[in-house]
């Protein structure tokens, strides 16, 4: 590997770190790819899942601009096959709210970078979580005790591609809202249009109280809605084990 490529991307590993503590959004997306594969489950215990850059963003933004914090990396391995680099790297990520509890990760990061005429961009992104330290709860992002919403979404046949597209809209809705956690839709391998949509959250109350009532539902319910027959059954389940 060539000295000039290794700077790189060693630069690239600083800026995504960096840009987390500037709360610098747009950097942070300059430095990802268009589609990402992410892995977070040691910290958020949700399994891993492929995404849009945005949507990336969009969760590192709503986990963690309320906190002050600071990402420390080194030990920086890189391994170079043409196009595609992987780098593995250490990484101690302090975390302080405004009342000054704090909620530190010692971590490896491992990530996938692939170069094209934009540069080199992360494509795929694994932490795998060594300790934590402190109260997780000021962290929205952190593996807590959640609620797992449930819903099967049964869609009018015809219009199975036009609530796919209005769905990748109201996302963006769901995922802003307080106390959410992530979401999965799935798509059923027998029948073509029932969907399983499963919705992650810190409390029960998260969703039904605030979520429900509130203006940006108004929005999801208007994007979605129409598109059910039969309206589905919401049900909401918690751990067993």
């Amino acid at each position: 590997m060539d000295p000039g490529t290794a700077l790189e991307l060693q630069n690239l590993a600083a800026r995504f770190a960096n840009s987390f503590d500037l709360k610098d959004w747009d950097r942070l997306g300059e430095c990802l790819a268009d589609s990402l594969y992410t892995d977070y489950r040691d910290l958020r215990g949700t399994p891993p899942e492929t995404m849009p850059r945005e949507r990336f963003v969009e969760l590192r933004r709503a986990a963690l601009q309320e906190l002050r914090t600071q990402h420390l990396c080194g030990n920086i391995e890189i391994a170079l096959d043409g196009t595609t680099a992987d780098m593995k790297l250490s990484m101690l990520i302090h975390r302080r709210d405004g009342a000054g509890e704090a909620f530190d990760t010692h971590c490896l990061y491992l990530l996938r970078a692939v170069r094209g005429a934009r540069g080199w961009r992360i494509n795929s992104i694994t932490q795998k979580v060594l300790a934590n330290d402190g109260n997780s709860a000021i962290h929205k992002g952190a593996r807590q005790a959640m609620i797992l919403e449930s819903a099967v979404l049964d869609v009018k046949p015809d219009l199975t591609r036009e609530f796919e597209a209005a769905f990748g809209k109201a996302q963006a809705i769901i995922s802003a809202s307080k106390g959410y956690v992530s979401h999965e839709l799935r798509r059923c391998l027998e029948k073509r249009n029932r969907y399983l949509l499963l919705v992650r959250w810190r409390t029960l109350e998260d969703h039904t109280e605030g979520f429900r009532k509130s203006a940006p539902y108004r929005e999801w319910r208007r994007l979605l809605h129409h598109f059910y027959d039969p309206f589905p059954v919401v049900e909401h389940y918690e751990d067993a084990f």
